[in-house]
């Protein structure tokens, strides 16, 4: 009897079928992988974002400011307050953080607006404007006299603001340290 050597049709299904879940398990760890992988670094851009954010307001908040008769003002839409630390001109400034809130998604969009001179008038548009960021389900308050205010407006700086982002709170305080 002749010995023939070669694969029989069911060996070579078999050993292919093996391969084809070989790969479709090594193929789903990789795409896992890609997929945690861009998921981290959106969370990572989202928090550097944030903390850039509170930074900057930090910075320019609690720098030494010039007196006036209506030193700072924060409401729902807009950020308004004299600075010593602008970002475009020289001197003292006013500065504006414009918020501008999609209904739709729950995402603010801020843009920073900043006066050369410090004209009294807080609340109006800026002269030079840049684009800050897209912020989800952002919320600043004050502290000041035992209670939390949306709206604020008053001669001195309060001595704690809050910043919400996406449920991350962080305390600006006085002194310019920045609490989570």
């Amino acid at each position: 009897m002749k010995q023939d050597k070669g694969f029989t049709l069911l060996e070579l299904l078999i050993v292919i079928a093996l391969i084809a879940i070989v790969f479709s398990i090594g193929g789903f760890v990789f795409i896992n992988n890609i997929k945690s992988t861009l998921s981290f670094n959106s969370e990572i851009n989202n928090s550097t974002s944030q903390i850039s954010l509170v930074n900057q307001l930090t910075a320019q908040l609690f720098s030494k400011y010039e007196k006036r008769y209506e030193n700072i003002k924060i409401d729902e839409d807009r950020i308004s307050f004299y600075t010593g630390y602008p970002i475009f001109y020289e001197g003292f400034v006013r500065a504006e953080y414009v918020l501008k809130k999609d209904k739709n998604t729950g995402y603010t969009t801020i843009y920073y607006e900043e006066f050369p001179y410090v004209d009294g008038n807080l609340g109006f548009d800026g002269l030079k404007k840049s684009y800050v960021g897209k912020f989800k389900d952002l919320k600043i308050s004050i502290y000041d006299g035992g209670k939390w205010y949306i709206n604020y407006k008053n001669k001195k700086f309060p001595s704690v603001i809050k910043v919400s982002i996406n449920g991350n709170d962080y305390y600006i305080t006085v002194n310019g340290k920045i609490v989570r």
